[in-house]
C-alpha cells in the first residue's frame, strides 16, 4: 500500500486565516474540514468511512443551521489553499513532490465537498448513507494500470448468478463487492474502450431488464469510480432509461449540474414539492419518459387526459416550468435527476 510522508502542520494553524467564532457555528466546521483534509493527505491516503461520516454530519448540522450551500464550497476552497500554503508546497520543489501533493490534496478536497453536499441535502430524519466499500489495493508491485468500475443492476436475477457472469467475462482478478446500494464489479482493464467491451459482454450475457454504469479509474481512484457509477445509476433510474450499459458521457449534464452546489440547491428546491407528492411524482415522471408527449404520457399512467391534465396544472404550479417547452422540460428532468444523486 503507498504510503505519503506527512505534512508538517498542525491543526491549531488554521486559526491563522481568521476562523474567529461568530456564533454561526463556521470555525468549528473549518477546523473538521481541515483535519479530514490532513487525515488523508498526510497519512495512508485514503478515505475512510468514518471520515466521510463525519464530513456529513457537517454538512446535515451546517443546514439544520441554516447556513447557504455556497458558503460550504468556499469553506473547501479557502480551507485547500491555507493547507497548500501553509505546508511549503504552494512554492514548488525539484523533486516534484508539490505536484504530487497538490494532486492528493484535490483529491482529498473533491471527496469532502461531495460528502458536505450529500449531508446538507439529507431527508429530515434520513440517516447519512454509507459510502461504499472500497476494493482491496493490489501491493505496488504488481499494481495494474486500471480497473473497469461496474455497478450492476439485475432485477429479478439472484445476485450469486450475477456474480458468476461478471466473474466469468472478468477473469479470475475480478473483484466483486456487494453493499445495500447493490452489486460492484472491479475488473483488470488497461484501456477505457476494453472496460466498456467488458460491460457490453457482461451486459449480453444477463439479458433481461440489466443496466450496468462503467467507468475506468487507475487503482488508486477505484472508490471515487464507484460512487460515480452510483451517481450514473441513480440517473438512470430517475429517468426511467431502459436496459442497457450506461457511462458518464450519458449523464453528463445531469451529473455536472449534481456537482455544483449552488444549482443543485436550486433544482432540488424546485422540484422537491413535486417529489414529495406521490400522483404528481408519478405524472411528472411519465412526462419525461414520453418526452413530453401528454398523450404517450397519458398512456403510461393507463390515465384519462382530463385528470392527467388537472395534475399536469399542478407540476407546473409548483416548479414554474412548463412542461410543452423543450428547455422547461430539460431544467425537469435535470432537476429529477439531480434530486436522485443528492438522495444517495
Amino acid at each position: 500500500m503507498t504510503t505519503h510522508a506527512p505534512v508538517s502542520t498542525g491543526l491549531d494553524s488554521c486559526l491563522d486565516l481568521g476562523f474567529t467564532d461568530s456564533g454561526g457555528g463556521e470555525p468549528s466546521l473549518r477546523r473538521e474540514l481541515f483535519a479530514a483534509l490532513i487525515e488523508v493527505v498526510s497519512g495512508s491516503g485514503q478515505w475512510s468511512e468514518q471520515t466521510a461520516a463525519r464530513i456529513r454530519g457537517e454538512g446535515v448540522a451546517w443546514a439544520a443551521r441554516g447556513g447557504p450551500v455556497s458558503a460550504l464550497r468556499v469553506a473547501v476552497q479557502e480551507t485547500t489553499e491555507h493547507i497548500l500554503v501553509s505546508s511549503g508546497h504552494a512554492a514548488g520543489a525539484a523533486d516534484g513532490s508539490r505536484d504530487e501533493f497538490a494532486r492528493r490534496l484535490a483529491d482529498a478536497g473533491r471527496h469532502v465537498a461531495r460528502e458536505l453536499n450529500r449531508g446538507f441535502f439529507a431527508q429530515p430524519g434520513r440517516q447519512a448513507p454509507a459510502s461504499v466499500p472500497e476494493a482491496p489495493r493490489p501491493r505496488p508491485s504488481c499494481a495494474p494500470p486500471a480497473y473497469a468500475v461496474m455497478a450492476l443492476r439485475a432485477p429479478g436475477r439472484p445476485l450469486g448468478d450475477v456474480e458468476a457472469v461478471a466473474r466469468g467475462h472478468g477473469g479470475p482478478e475480478t473483484a466483486v463487492l456487494t453493499s445495500a446500494r447493490g452489486l460492484y464489479v472491479l475488473a483488470l482493464a488497461p484501456r477505457h474502450e476494453e472496460s466498456l467491451d467488458l460491460a457490453g459482454r457482461i451486459h449480453r450475457d444477463l439479458g433481461g431488464t440489466a443496466r450496468l454504469a462503467v467507468h475506468w479509474k487507475p487503482y488508486n481512484e477505484v472508490t471515487a469510480g464507484q460512487l460515480l457509477v452510483d451517481d450514473i445509476c441513480a440517473v438512470v433510474d430517475a429517468l426511467g432509461f431502459g436496459p442497457g450499459v450506461y457511462q458518464l458521457d450519458d449523464v453528463l449534464v445531469e451529473y455536472a449540474a449534481a456537482q455544483t452546489p449552488d444549482i443543485a440547491q436550486r433544482l432540488v428546491g424546485m422540484v422537491q414539492p413535486v417529489l414529495d407528492d406521490r400522483v404528481l411524482r408519478e405524472t411528472l415522471s411519465a412526462v419525461i419518459s414520453a418526452d413530453g408527449d401528454p398523450d404517450l404520457a397519458c398512456e403510461l399512467l393507463t390515465l384519462r387526459r382530463k385528470f392527467f391534465d388537472r395534475r399536469l396544472r399542478r407540476v407546473e404550479e409548483l416548479t414554474g416550468r412548463r412542461v410543452d417547452a423543450p428547455r422547461d422540460l430539460q431544467v425537469l428532468r435535470t432537476a429529477v435527476a439531480v434530486a436522485a444523486i443528492m438522495r444517495q
